[in-house]
């Protein structure tokens, strides 16, 4: 009976949960942006079928009421991050935009040697305050944050069915333990990088002066275009609220690429860039002015992004010293 009933209100239920993990995918994807936290992989986001709903009903049905909409994990989303610490600082940001309903540590009774199933399933809904979109108020949905190196476990345990160590065949065993090894190798080392580079960029703005005259290399180059080019403090809006962001900023920004366009031009130290932004920003900031008019004007051959358009902002630091280098690039082809 009490099937008859679910399968009614999984019908009703589904349109509705559909919207809300894709409105809710795009909005952990912006708030992600927002503080500077790179996903590691695209958010991934599904709606429990109802297959899978008969399999899981017995260890819920004791407090579904009939309501698919109460199941924890009705509704999905994965969020996998390169760095444990920026998976831990998802972790926070979502505490601290959504109702906690329940958090789950999994692999926290993991024996210290075994590198098994890890991941932070963080049940939660809207918070009552969170935009007026009524419609999602009643869902919940489980997000699982996990780094690279735990989500390529997860992924070969899962497609090998080596859910536990019990279910491994002996001769198995020692391969496999070698990969979890290795990918607990990997996500140290990573966390390692991450950590010698933010002591690289502290000790660079400690002492700019001895920079001066040293090769530019894509650290070097970020921390000179944060010094040298004011930030644009904006609002970013969506299903979670608003939030603070640079509009100078943007995680994508190909840093690696600019750096061999500014060699291309002869422009190798943190002494040379500084020089070409001090007497290049204001043209750049006023062809930047430019752009703006002719969108909003209607031309159409512009990309960038509405938003930031919308708060007088088209160009990222890095669109801004590639323009400073445009004009250059002109007279050599000329």
């Amino acid at each position: 009976m009490i099937l008859n009933k679910l399968k009614k209100s999984f019908t009703d239920a589904k349109p509705n949960a559909d919207k809300f993990r894709e409105t809710l995918a795009a909005a952990l994807s912006a708030l992600m942006e927002g503080h500077a936290l790179p996903l590691a992989t695209p958010i991934e986001h599904r709606t429990k079928d109802w297959i899978s709903i008969t399999r899981s009903v017995d260890a819920h049905s004791a407090d579904l009421d009939d309501d698919v909409r109460k199941i924890g994990d009705f509704v999905g989303l994965r969020l996998v991050f390169l760095f444990s610490d920026e998976a831990e600082q998802a972790c926070k940001l979502i505490k601290d935009k959504f109702d906690l309903i329940h958090q789950a540590n999994k692999g926290e009774e993991l024996k210290p040697e075994v590198f098994g199933y890890r991941s932070v399933h963080l049940d939660v809904r809207l918070k009552k305050d969170a935009m007026p979109f009524y419609d999602f108020v009643s869902y919940r949905a489980e997000i699982q944050v996990r780094t690279l190196a735990q989500h390529c476990w997860a992924a070969a345990s899962h497609q090998l069915q080596y859910k536990d160590e019990a279910g491994v065949p002996l001769p198995v065993q020692r391969s496999l333990y070698r990969v979890a090894a290795l990918l607990e190798v990997v996500g140290l080392e990573l966390d390692r990088v991450l950590r010698e580079k933010q002591t690289y960029a502290q000790s660079v703005a400690a002492d700019w002066k001895k920079q001066e005259q040293s090769r530019l290399n894509v650290d070097l180059l970020v921390s000179v275009l944060k010094r040298d080019i004011p930030p644009v403090p904006g609002v970013s809006q969506d299903l979670l609220g608003s939030i603070m962001v640079d509009l100078r900023e943007d995680l994508d920004d190909p840093y690696a690429a600019l750096l061999h366009d500014l060699e291309e031009f002869g422009i190798l130290t943190v002494k040379q860039l500084s020089t070409l932004i001090q007497g290049g920003l204001s043209g750049s900031l006023k062809a930047e002015e430019a752009v703006i008019t002719l969108i909003n004007d209607g031309d159409g051959s512009f990309g960038g992004v509405e938003s930031k358009i919308a708060q007088g902002v088209f160009y990222t630091r890095a669109g801004l010293v590639r323009s400073m280098i445009l004009p250059r690039s002109r007279l050599r082809s000329s």
